[in-house]
């Protein structure tokens, strides 16, 4: 898959009407557009029709905060999850269930960003009771 659609590759397995790429699966796909806007982040992607994927995750990753940002790979992941589930298992995912994975997945990645920084603070000497 890359961000130049080119006729000879496959349509998108979820919407089935366009030619698949990082952008439409991502972005433009009805089902990621209701996912991003069902998700905590709640984006609208019509205020930048144009704008490839890759440049509005290079713009989230310099103006979100981290938790943000991690949403922003989780949610990512899941909808490449549901895609995946749906082109190799005829598995069809809703809405809802995407965001849950994602939501799960976030939770347990800031559990071991925690866990990372209280490690890195005891090896540091710092009290981590107070934090």
């Amino acid at each position: 898959m890359s961000d130049t659609p080119n006729p000879k590759n496959i349509i998108c397995p979820i919407c089935l009407s366009k030619i698949e790429s990082i952008t439409h699966c991502f972005k433009d796909c009805d089902l990621a557009r209701k996912v991003w806007f069902s998700s905590p982040l709640q984006i609208n992607f019509n205020f930048c029709p144009d704008m490839e994927f890759k440049d509005w995750v290079l713009y989230m990753f310099q103006k979100a905060d981290l938790n943000s940002i991690n949403l922003v790979c989780t949610i990512t992941d899941s909808i490449w999850l549901a895609r995946n589930l749906t082109l190799h298992e005829d598995k069809v995912s809703t809405v809802q269930d995407i965001v849950e994975i994602a939501i799960n997945n976030n939770n347990r990645l800031r559990q071991v960003q925690r866990e990372q920084k209280q490690y890195a603070d005891t090896k540091t000497g710092e009290d981590v009771s107070l934090k």
